[in-house]
């Protein structure tokens, strides 16, 4: 192994010959000249390990040397140490001007000089390894898109990194001494400093976020970081956070907002809500000033004959028909004389909204939007060439006479509202005890419901899934349908809810299952394996036991659980979600697959995502409608497919009903869809027919693109 290099000068033949030896013994290999010019030249160009110069030689002597050496970026960090006889503190003082590391003095001490420069040697290494790591530091703080700034004790900026903003301040490695304050726009400057002062006495790390206006105008967020060093010091890290902020926005507008109508969301409504009855009930008195008592009064509207709307002209026409009744609805909420402390207007799903109000005479201001909301849908709504006119029923309930929680009381102005439908007269109505039986349990329905379950009068429709890359079915979701003798067909939106309230949900949903399973365990018979998703109610996880009852009908069909897939809706996790999520995980445990049906419509909350044992996501009909014609529609499912992504969920599409709609969420890597454009809901023998004629032939495309 090659030894490093000692530099010897000196104009002394045998002071020379005592340097080299004592180099030598150091573990050097020596270079020795005997002037001024001759050790500057090699010193130049030859890299040493260390210097020894004597201060007084012919031509340039040691000092003129030393300066010279030490100016140039050759040797700029090379150990110099000086060969003196003069040891009086104006010679030393004149050595490390000239930029000597040490200094000898003669007569030398030959044993100490080997161990002396074991000792530079070292403290040089390390001096090297610091700069080394400086560097790499410099290198990784400057790659960084933080702006970084030392702060020291005294509340000064001692270095800046990356701050073009700061202009000569934040140059890269700028020194400016100055208060962090005079670096950072006004609206963070003092609240920066206190983070800065209370984070170097506890040392805790903190955050503060900020938004400035750009030389253009445009808002951008900022996060600053603080965190104490060793030193005592305080690391500041300023990061641009636009965009998150951005996508915090949209995915905070998909969990508490109605994306159709720019209102919040059920979800939002109800929190809200509750924390409006907490308000209130901790106030447990008069508001002062108030002429009477606050009150809340709750108002849930239905739109009368939108189905009608949907199923004729589709729902990009039934979706804008929603949008112009919101904006009237609120045109009416603000138009009112006298009003009240607080509203929220929300859309609750479908063709349903909800609003309460707080107001000393909440009963009374409730009532007159409901009249003023009638008279307005008097009018014709104009969407396009088409001329629509709607009815609205409204249903009110008050805190505290009809509910004490927002749950409660969002029921009980159902109640009233099912209650004003059933009448077929009038604008509204207040909630009564006696409504819940006559309305909401709609007995003569009720009693036709459970006859029909008993012989057989209901039946399964199929609507095929699709896969999105191969266009070919991967399965189906199980529909049910309720054909009356007298009655005709009824809708699934009229028994279904009436099931549920009147709890023969549990029976209609044992029909379900076992129809299913049976009708799958045949396909299987005849070679067709198709898994089937089904619907479970929230009434089936409060008061029935799904995982024992799907166990024994997929024992009893001989078919194995991963044929079944569970959906449920995000309203299901509302009641007990404790619960839910227990029945949930026991159904896939039992080799169920579970769905998130119709996702961001209802109770939309992301920490769900995770807490929730999910296969699937079954992203609403509402989001799919414009994915494909605007920037924010499209942003929005991207951002739930990506999110899907994340937590390791697969997405499905429903209603997909024109192809530039597959064709945009093919592109985005959407796993399934379902729709019209695919398949419309048929029969079990329908589905055979289509499956078989596939099999037939497995190389032409599937129907989705045939």
């Amino acid at each position: 192994m090659q030894r490093p290099l000692a530099l010897v000068a000196d104009d002394d033949d045998g002071t020379r010959l005592m340097l080299g030896e004592a180099a030598e013994q150091a573990g050097l290999a020596v270079v020795t000249v005997s002037d001024g010019r001759s050790a500057l030249n090699v010193g130049l160009t030859t890299s040493f390990a260390v210097a020894l110069l004597d201060v007084e030689m012919p031509g340039l002597d040691g000092l003129e040397v030393c300066h010279a050496l030490r100016s140039s970026a050759h040797a700029r960090t090379l150990p110099i140490i000086m060969i003196t006889a003069r040891d009086d503190p104006h010679s030393i003082q004149r050595a490390f001007d000239a930029g000597a590391t040490d200094f000898i003095s003669k007569p030398l001490n030959l044993p100490l000089i080997p161990r002396r420069l074991e000792y530079i040697l070292r403290n040089a290494g390390l001096l090297r390894t610091l700069e080394q790591r400086e560097a790499e530091y410099r290198t990784l703080i400057q790659s960084m898109p933080d702006a970084v700034y030392l702060v020291g004790t005294d509340g000064q900026v001692r270095r800046v990194w990356n701050d073009p903003q700061s202009g000569p301040a934040g140059a890269a490695g700028a020194e400016p001494q100055v208060p962090l304050r005079s670096l950072l726009p006004p609206a963070i400057g003092a609240r920066a400093e206190r983070s800065v002062a209370l984070t170097a006495r506890d040392g805790q790390p903190r955050t503060d976020e900020y938004s400035a206006a750009d030389e253009d105008g445009a808002e951008h967020s900022y996060e600053l970081r603080y965190f104490r060093c060793g030193t005592g010091e305080i690391m500041a890290m300023r990061q641009e956070v636009t965009a998150r902020k951005h996508a915090e926005r949209r995915i905070h507008e998909l969990a508490f907002g109605d994306s159709l109508t720019g209102l919040p969301n059920r979800q939002a409504f109800f929190q809200q809500l509750d924390g409006e009855l907490t308000e209130l009930t901790e106030l447990s008195g008069p508001v002062q000033g108030a002429p009477e008592p606050e009150c809340v009064a709750v108002v849930v509207f239905h739109l009368t004959g939108f189905g009608r709307i949907n199923e004729t002209f589709g729902h990009d026409v039934g979706d804008e028909v929603l949008r112009v009744v919101a904006a009237r609805l609120a045109r009416c909420v603000a138009a009112v004389p006298a009003q009240p402390l607080r509203t929220v207007l929300a859309r609750l799903d479908g063709n349903q909204f909800a609003l309460y109000l707080r107001a000393g005479s909440a009963g009374d201001v409730a009532q007159q939007i409901a009249v003023a909301f009638a008279a307005e849908l008097s009018n014709a709504l104009h969407c396009g060439q088409h001329e629509f006119f709607l009815q609205a029923s409204a249903g009110i309930a008050l805190f505290p006479d009809h509910g004490r929680d927002a749950t409660m009381l969002v029921k009980n102005a159902s109640t009233a509202m099912f209650e004003c439908r059933s009448g077929g007269s009038g604008t509204h109505a207040v909630y009564a005890d006696v409504m819940g039986a006559r309305a909401l349990m709609g007995i003569s329905l009720d009693a036709e419901l459970r006859r029909a379950l008993l012989h057989d009068g209901l039946h399964l429709l199929y609507q095929p899934k699709f896969n999105v890359a191969s266009g070919r079915p991967v399965g189906a979701e199980a529909l049910l349908r309720w054909t009356h003798p007298q009655l005709g067909a009824v809708p699934p939106g009229r028994f279904i809810p009436l099931a549920e309230q009147t709890g023969l949900i549990l029976g209609v949903s044992a029909w379900v299952v076992r129809a299913a399973c049976r009708q799958i365990g045949a396909w299987r018979r005849q070679g067709l394996d198709i898994p089937v998703a089904i619907n479970l109610s929230g009434k089936d996880f409060m008061h029935g036991d799904p995982v024992q009852l799907i166990a024994g009908e997929i024992a009893a069909a001989g078919i194995p659980a991963a044929s079944l897939e569970i959906e449920v809706t995000e309203s299901v996790l509302v009641g007990d979600f404790e619960r839910v999520s227990a029945g949930l995980a026991g159904l896939r445990a039992l080799g169920c697959r579970v769905a998130l049906d119709d996702f961001g419509t209802g109770y939309s909350s992301l920490r769900y995502l995770q807490r929730l044992p999910l296969d699937r996501l079954k992203v609403d009909r509402s989001f799919v409608t414009d994915v494909h014609r605007t920037v924010a529609d499209g942003a929005i499912y991207e951002a739930i497919i990506a999110l899907a992504r994340r937590v390791g969920l697969a997405v499905t599409a429903e209603g997909v009903e024109e192809q530039a709609q597959l064709d945009w969420l093919r592109a985005q890597g959407c796993d399934e869809v379902q729709g019209f454009l695919l398949a419309r809901p048929m029969c079990a023998a329908d589905l055979e027919l289509l499956l078989a004629g596939i099999a037939a032939a497995p190389d032409t495309p599937g129907v989705a693109y045939g």
